[in-house]
């Protein structure tokens, strides 16, 4: 969360006062340091258990399931109806809290983005990586294997002026795709893709749960919103 200017707070102090509700300005990353600010800003209000309302204006490429789960959750325990304005990028761990917020409101530019939550890279300290690497990578490897399978099928069937079956033609096809793919799959670690598919179960799961409070998206929209990473919604 940055430091705002005067006409910003001002704007937001008015729309406080108009709808009774507190309002809150995120523009970063998710992470634990904007969630810990988060609360600071709330600590002011603190002896009020629920608030009618409560808005958050958010921009962010995204961060870290976890947090973005506890923000929501927070803004859900506080307030009586939680509204969240999109004002122009809201991705990964950002769609993870929208799926929290009673209503959602945005503008011509604003743009969800799939729920590629970031996961901690295992190898490299303070870094951090897609959570939909793996599962567009194995997508990826899939596609190409059939392909090559398709081709080698097509071309020994065609050039063989069809004199050799099907049944031949398959086998020998799946013989030369597994043994050009085989040393590609091999270097695929199956801890690192458990682990990883695990976290993204994880954030679904995060997704669920905030929605059936939320109730602006359903079990079908949260699947595919984690499930399309080349989409934009």
């Amino acid at each position: 969360m940055d430091t705002l200017n005067d006409n910003v707070v001002e704007a937001a102090n008015k729309v406080a006062e108009e709808l009774q509700a507190r309002v809150f300005i995120y523009h970063g990353d998710i992470d634990h340091a904007g969630y810990s600010r988060l609360i600071q800003a709330m600590q002011p209000s603190a002896s009020h258990k629920r608030y009618p309302n409560s808005i958050l204006y958010l921009t962010t490429n995204g961060g870290h399931a976890q947090h973005a789960y506890q923000i929501a959750r927070l803004l859900q325990n506080t307030s009586e109806k939680f509204y969240l304005c999109v004002t122009s990028i809201c991705k990964s761990a950002g769609t993870l809290i929208a799926l929290g917020a009673s209503e959602i409101f945005m503008t011509p530019v604003s743009e969800l983005g799939p729920l590629d939550v970031q996961l901690a890279q295992r190898d490299e300290i303070g870094k951090r990586r897609s959570g939909m690497v793996v599962r567009t990578a194995l997508e990826g490897l899939a596609e190409e294997t059939f392909k090559i399978f398709e081709q080698v099928m097509l071309k020994i069937t065609v050039g063989s002026g069809q004199s050799i079956s099907f049944d031949v033609a398959s086998g020998i096809a799946a013989k030369v795709a597994v043994g050009v793919m085989t040393p590609v799959y091999e270097q695929i670690n199956p801890e690192a893709l458990g682990n990883d598919l695990r976290d993204l179960s994880i954030a679904t799961a995060y997704g669920n749960r905030l929605a059936s409070v939320g109730k602006n998206a359903n079990e079908e929209t949260v699947r595919r919103l984690a499930s399309n990473p080349n989409g934009r919604h």
